[in-house]
């Protein structure tokens, strides 16, 4: 039984089955139901709160990045098996490629198991870049609070 999570920005109506993935200025949804995968939007534009462009402290961009390809969360077997939820938050910087690197667990209220599932699928995300004065930008500050639930909300 494979249980994965297919993520979005801002998505439509959530079922039942489905749990909620705060990110800190959007969110992320996520099936739990076994093998279930949802076919979600996204939304274009993720908020400039907390960010800071690279190489000059202080200044914020003038739009922020936004998420272009989404990763699979993957729910381990593992962890469902044992009832294991809880939360992370990863805070990551994104580049004027729109690639992230640096990514790190700033605060978690799950085991190891939910914690390497969230870190790997956020490195493989990809997002427009961050613009200030009409050109791209790297960002540093980005965090994604993704929650783990079997029992959905």
């Amino acid at each position: 039984m494979k249980t994965s999570f297919k993520t979005a920005i801002l998505p439509p109506k959530i079922s039942t089955a489905a749990s909620i993935f705060t990110l800190v200025c959007g969110i992320l949804t996520a099936s739990t139901s076994a093998g279930a995968e949802s076919s979600l939007k996204s939304d274009s534009a993720l908020s400039i709160a907390g960010l800071t462009v690279v190489g000059s402290k202080g200044t914020s961009p003038d739009t922020a990045p936004s998420v272009i390809e989404a990763a699979e969360i993957n729910y381990p077997v593992r962890a469902i098996d044992k009832g294991r939820e809880g939360w992370v938050i990863v805070e990551i910087d994104i580049d004027a490629n729109g690639l992230p690197y640096n990514e790190e667990i700033v605060r978690s209220e799950a085991s190891a198991l939910l914690q390497k599932p969230a870190l790997q699928a956020l490195k493989k995300y990809r997002f427009a870049p961050a613009t200030l004065n009409g050109n791209a930008v790297g960002v540093e500050g980005k965090r994604f609070k993704i929650t783990y639930s079997l029992h959905g909300g």
